[in-house]
C-alpha cells in the first residue's frame, strides 16, 4: 500500500454513489443558556434558556455526511410516531441527496439526546429512548425497505448504535440480503452485537471498540496483528480497519500485511461523530471505484479535518477537494478555513449551540498590509471564532473599476486564510455583506475606525439582536489604494 494513495487526477467523490445507510437515527437536541445563581428551592443552579437547536444524530449523522460528500444516500430507520421523528424527518428533507425511509412505531419513542449548554461547557444531557429490539412486525417492515432500496446502491452502511434497529434478528436477515444482491457491507460495530455481523465487509471499530470485540468473540492473542488476522477470520470479513484518534488508523486485510497510517490532524478540537465520518468517507469513496486503501486514506484526512471543528460536523466535498499527494499540512490546514455556506452553516449551529463569540468583518483584502493584520488581530483579541467575507472578484470590479482587484479571490482566500488570527474565510459577490450578516448573525461586528457606527453595514442587525459593533483604530497611511497608487507612480 502506497504511503499516501491520494491523487487530485483521482478525486472519488465527484460522483453519486447510492449509499443505503441502516440504523438508529436520533435526534440531538441542545439548548444553550447561562446560570446566574442557585435555586433557594433546592441546592440546584437556575438554567436561563436563551436558544435551542436541534440536528441529526446517530445514524443520521452519516446520512448528513454522505450528503456532505455528495452521494445519494438512503436511510433507513425505525422511529416513533412523535414529534422528534417529525423534525427528523424535517432535518433529513433539508439533506441534499438524503431520503429518509422511516419505519413509524407508535409502540417506541424516537430517541433524543438533549444536552443542555451553559459558557460553552455542556452540563447536563437527558436521554429519551427505547433501545429494546424492534417487534416482529417492525423488523419485518424495515427488511422489505431494505430489499426494494438494495438494487439502487453500490454500498450498505450499517451505524449500530444499540438503539434496537440492528440486534440479534434483523442482523443476520439483512446480511444475508445484501450478500445475495452481492453489495459490500461496513459496519460501525457496538460490542453487544459482534456476533452478528459475520458476513460483512469490512468493520471500523474504535481502539475501545476492537478490545470489547475481541473479548466478546473470544480472542486472546499476543499482538494486535493476531487479534485481528482472528477477528476478520471468525466474521468472516474482507478487512478491519481500527481507528486510534491521534494515533491514526490501522487496515487489516485479509490475507494482506497490516498498515498504519499517520492522523492527518493538525488540532483536535471535539471528536464528536468522527466515526460518523469515517464509515461515510469509506463508503462514498468504495462506491465511486476507489480502492480500499485509497479510500482510507480519504477517511483518514476527513476525520482529522472534522475533529479540528467544534461539535458534531460532517465532512463536504469541498473539504477534501484541495487535497492532493504530498501536500504540506500548514496549507490543508489553510485551505480548510476557506469554506462554502454549507460548511459554514454548519459550524454556526455548532458554535450557537456552545455560546461561542462569533465575530465578522469583511472586505476586499487586495493587497494586505499591517493596517489589515493589525485589525484582524485586534478583533480576534475580542472574539472566539473570526469570520471574514470576502468580496468576490466580479464585486471588486464593480466597486473599484476593471483594473482591479490585483489578487483574484483564489489567492487572496489563501492569504486570508493564512492568516493565524482567522477561522474562517467566505466570500460574497454583493456589493456589501449586508445578507451575508443576516445569515451568519454574529455576536460581534467589526470594522475599521474611518467609518461611523450608524455607517457601518448590517450594524443595526447586529444590534438589534444583541450583538456589538466595535471600531478598530487604523494604521496611519495604510491602504491598498495608497499602495496601488504608489506603485503606478514608481
Amino acid at each position: 500500500m502506497p504511503a499516501d494513495p491520494l491523487s487530485p487526477d483521482l478525486f472519488p467523490f465527484e460522483t453519486s454513489p447510492g449509499i443505503l445507510c441502516i440504523g438508529d437515527v436520533m435526534l440531538d437536541r441542545f439548548i444553550t443558556g447561562q446560570i446566574h445563581r442557585i435555586s433557594p428551592e433546592a441546592p440546584v443552579p437556575i438554567f436561563n434558556k436563551t436558544d435551542e437547536t436541534a440536528m441529526l444524530g446517530g445514524a443520521g449523522n452519516v446520512a448528513r455526511n454522505l450528503s456532505g460528500l455528495g452521494a445519494t444516500c438512503f436511510l433507513v430507520s425505525v422511529v416513533g410516531a412523535d414529534l422528534p421523528a417529525q423534525d427528523i424527518t424535517t432535518l433529513c428533507a433539508a439533506e441534499k441527496g438524503c431520503r429518509l425511509l422511516a419505519i413509524s412505531c407508535p409502540e417506541r419513542l424516537t430517541t433524543v439526546k438533549t444536552r443542555f449548554v451553559s459558557d460553552q461547557q455542556q452540563i447536563l444531557r437527558m436521554d429519551e429512548e427505547n433501545p429494546a429490539p424492534i417487534g416482529a412486525d417492525t423488523a419485518h417492515d424495515l427488511l422489505q425497505t431494505i430489499q426494494a432500496i438494495l438494487p439502487q446502491v453500490s454500498v450498505v452502511i450499517l451505524s449500530d448504535y444499540a438503539k434496537g434497529v440492528l440486534n440479534p434478528q434483523t442482523l443476520p436477515l439483512i446480511l444475508t440480503a445484501c450478500r445475495a444482491r452481492g453489495v459490500r457491507v461496513l459496519v460501525d460495530p457496538r460490542a453487544e452485537n459482534v456476533p452478528f455481523y459475520k458476513g460483512a465487509s469490512i468493520i471500523t471499530p474504535n481502539q475501545k471498540e476492537f478490545g470489547e470485540m475481541c473479548q466478546v468473540l473470544g480472542i486472546d492473542a499476543p499482538t494486535e496483528v493476531a487479534r485481528a488476522a482472528a477477528v476478520i477470520e471468525k466474521l468472516d470479513l474482507s478487512a478491519l480497519l481500527v481507528t486510534k484518534g491521534a494515533d491514526g488508523m490501522m487496515l487489516f486485510e485479509k490475507g494482506k500485511p497490516s498498515y498504519h497510517i499517520a492522523t492527518k490532524a493538525q488540532r483536535i478540537f471535539d471528536v464528536s461523530g468522527a466515526g460518523d465520518t469515517v464509515i461515510a468517507t469509506l463508503a462514498c469513496a468504495l462506491g465511486s471505484g476507489a480502492s480500499l486503501s485509497a479510500a482510507t486514506a480519504w477517511a483518514n484526512r476527513a476525520a482529522g479535518i472534522v475533529v479540528a471543528r467544534p461539535g458534531t460536523a460532517p465532512i463536504f466535498k469541498e473539504d477534501l477537494r484541495s487535497l492532493k499527494t504530498g501536500a504540506e499540512s500548514v496549507l490543508e490546514k489553510i485551505c480548510t478555513k476557506v469554506c462554502s455556506w454549507s460548511q459554514l452553516q454548519e459550524d454556526l449551529k455548532v458554535w450557537r449551540q456552545e455560546g461561542v463569540k462569533v465575530g465578522f468583518t469583511n472586505g476586499c483584502f487586495d493587497l494586505i498590509h499591517p493596517g489589515h493584520v493589525t485589525l484582524l488581530a485586534q478583533a480576534k483579541q475580542q472574539c472566539d471564532i473570526l469570520i471574514i467575507g470576502l468580496n468576490t472578484d466580479a464585486s471588486i470590479a464593480r466597486l473599484k473599476g476593471p483594473e482591479r482587484p490585483l489578487q483574484d479571490q483564489a489567492s487572496r482566500s489563501l492569504v486570508m486564510a493564512g492568516q493565524e488570527s482567522v477561522d474562517r474565510v467566505i466570500l460574497f459577490d454583493e456589493e456589501t455583506p449586508e445578507d451575508l450578516i443576516h445569515k451568519i448573525g454574529p455576536t460581534v461586528l467589526f470594522k475599521g475606525a474611518d467609518y461611523a457606527l450608524s455607517d457601518v453595514v448590517g450594524g443595526a442587525f447586529v444590534t438589534k439582536n444583541g450583538g456589538q459593533v466595535i471600531l478598530i483604530d487604523l494604521v496611519p497611511d495604510k491602504s491598498t489604494t495608497r499602495l496601488v497608487n504608489r506603485s503606478r507612480a514608481i
